[in-house]
C-alpha cells in the first residue's frame, strides 16, 4: 500500500507538465490568432479612409486651364476627375488594393449595381449625382495565421483563419 501511495505522489510532479501541454496550444492559438484579425481590421480602417478620400476627390470640380470652348473636357471649362484619375488616386493610398470601382448614381435614381464588373466615369455624371467608390484589398494573413491554423488543426482538425482575406470598403459623395 505504501508503495502505491509513493508512486501516486511521484506522478503529481508530472501533472503540471501535462496541464501545460494541454493549455499551451490554446494560449498560443489565442495569442497568434489575435494578430491577423487586428491586421485585417487595420487594413479595413485604412481602405475605408482611402475610399472616403477618393469619393471626395472624385466629386471635386477644378478649373481646366487647357480647355477652350471647342476642346473642353466634359463639355465645360471646369472639369471633374475621370475614372482613371480616381483609380490612380486610390491605388496610391495602400499597396494591398487590388480593385477600385467607381459608380455614379443620378440624383433620385436607383442605387448603382456595385456587383457589376463595370465602372462609371464621374466626369460624365450629371450634377447632384452620388459617386460611389468601392475598394477591395487582398490580404495574406501571414505566418502568425499559419501557425495558429497548425495549432487549430491539432485541436479541432480544421483551420481557424483563411490564408487570404479580401477586405472591401465603400464610400459615397455627392457631385456639386
Amino acid at each position: 500500500m505504501r508503495g502505491l501511495l509513493r508512486r501516486l505522489r511521484a506522478g503529481e510532479a508530472g501533472a503540471e507538465t501535462v496541464e501545460l501541454a494541454i493549455i499551451l496550444p490554446v494560449v498560443l492559438l489565442l495569442a497568434l490568432g489575435t494578430y491577423p484579425l487586428l491586421d485585417v481590421m487595420a487594413i479595413h480602417r485604412d481602405i475605408g479612409r482611402i475610399a472616403d478620400e477618393a469619393a471626395v476627390y472624385a466629386t471635386r470640380v477644378d478649373n481646366n486651364p487647357t480647355a477652350t470652348t471647342t476642346n473642353a473636357v466634359c463639355g465645360s471649362l471646369t472639369r471633374r476627375r475621370s475614372y482613371a484619375e480616381v483609380r490612380d488616386f486610390a491605388l496610391q493610398g495602400h499597396p494591398a488594393l487590388t480593385r477600385v470601382d467607381v459608380f455614379a448614381q443620378p440624383a433620385g435614381g436607383p442605387a448603382p449595381d456595385t456587383t457589376a464588373a463595370s465602372s462609371a466615369d464621374p466626369c460624365t455624371a450629371p450634377a447632384f449625382s452620388r459617386i460611389h467608390v468601392q475598394l477591395t484589398a487582398a490580404y495574406s494573413t501571414g505566418p502568425a495565421a499559419r501557425t495558429a491554423n497548425a495549432i487549430a488543426r491539432l485541436i479541432s482538425g480544421s483551420d481557424l483563419f483563411p490564408t487570404t482575406a479580401h477586405v472591401t470598403a465603400t464610400a459615397a459623395a455627392y457631385l456639386e
